[in-house]
């Protein structure tokens, strides 16, 4: 998270609905998942959001809101999560200022179905626990990822048990998760680090 002393608001990211494979429980865009929430660092109460992917399906939580920066003399802020890529917002107008790819991507807006589909970022791809820095001197935003570490994933042809999940005995989301089958090996999986151009979002470094 992130707390912004100037406007009183705390940033937090919102993370994936559930169950995350099998939609059809779960109808419309699932609202404040996804997304970017801003709170008055007072009350707790709701200023504003921006939902970044509605109605998710591809286990791909928005991690992280931060850091907190200005773009060409404009509040801004940065939000990354599992799907790779980043999104800087204006914190004024709230509307997302560009948006970058991080990792690699494929399949990554696919609708499911019960026949498999390999996709990148994977369910443990992207950006998972490791926020992203900004360097003010250099403008540089420093984002890293998880890269090649791709899924198959799918959704089952019935609905889960919210009963059994709530007991431990599976988990509730609604297809195949993270098994020898469901993901790449993890020797093709690696660590990334890219730099961007804080104001425009140009990539200049990736390693």
């Amino acid at each position: 998270m992130s707390y912004d002393t100037e406007r009183d608001l705390l940033y937090v990211p919102g993370g994936n609905p559930a169950p995350d494979f099998y939609d059809d429980a779960r109808p419309g865009s699932n609202l404040y998942t996804n997304s970017i929430i801003a709170l008055n660092g007072k009350t707790g109460r709701l200023v504003w959001y921006n939902q970044f992917i509605p109605h998710d399906v591809d286990d791909y939580d928005v991690i992280h809101v931060n850091p907190i920066f200005k773009v060409n003399s404009k509040p801004a802020i940065a939000a990354t999560g599992k799907d790779g890529v980043l999104r800087v917002l204006d914190r004024d107008s709230h509307k997302i200022l560009y948006s970058v790819p991080f990792t690699t991507r494929l399949n990554a807006e696919v609708p499911l179905s019960s026949t498999p589909i390999h996709v990148c970022p994977g369910i443990l791809g992207g950006d998972e626990w490791n926020s992203g820095g900004y360097n003010p001197k250099l403008d540089l935003l420093v984002v890293p990822a998880v890269d090649h570490w791709c899924s198959m994933i799918k959704k089952d042809k019935d609905p889960p048990s919210v009963e059994k999940a709530n007991a431990g005995e599976v988990r509730y989301f609604g297809g195949p998760f993270n098994g020898p089958k469901d993901r790449d090996p993890f020797s093709e999986a690696r660590g990334r680090l890219t730099g961007f151009t804080g104001a425009t979002g140009k990539e200049r470094l990736a390693l």
